[in-house]
């Protein structure tokens, strides 16, 4: 399940309006106990320094789940993921581009509140997101001019 490159939309989209309720899979089932350790990550998240600490944990799994979806990426690519259990530490910093996911969480943040919301226009009314850029894939794919002289 995508849990998103770190958590980049929480800034780039009011948190507030982020609702998500929190899947867990039936007991028994073979994810069952990745589900546990999922939600019980996600009930007490830590280590937020960029996303508010008092963010909901349903809020945070739908903004994890936004940024994986917007950057094609599984929750492995930002987050410590063993190669054998397949269990993710959320907390760990251990992967760089947790790092780099923070500061494009906050870069996503002052585009939005510091320079759109300036122009006072409506056209800019719509949060740039990560998917602005991205668009579904890791890295953003290269612009092309269709005006080549």
């Amino acid at each position: 399940m995508p849990c998103a490159a770190l958590v980049v939309l929480s800034l780039c989209s009011s948190p507030s309006k982020l609702e998500a309720a929190p899947e867990v899979a039936p007991s028994g089932s073979p994810s069952a106990s990745a589900s546990a350790a999922e939600a019980a990550a996600y009930a007490q998240p830590t280590n937020l320094t960029v996303l508010p600490k008092n963010i909901p944990a349903a809020q945070l799994k739908a903004l994890m789940k936004r940024y994986g979806e917007e950057l094609g990426v599984q929750c492995g690519h930002c987050h410590v993921e063993d190669p054998e259990s397949h269990h993710v530490d959320y907390a760990s910093d251990d992967n760089p581009k947790k790092q780099t996911a923070r500061l494009m969480i906050t870069m996503l943040s002052d585009i939005n509140t510091k320079y759109l919301s300036q122009l006072g226009d409506p056209r800019y009314a719509a949060h740039v997101t990560c998917g602005n850029c991205h668009q579904g894939q890791t890295d953003p794919p290269a612009f092309e001019s269709t005006n080549r002289q």
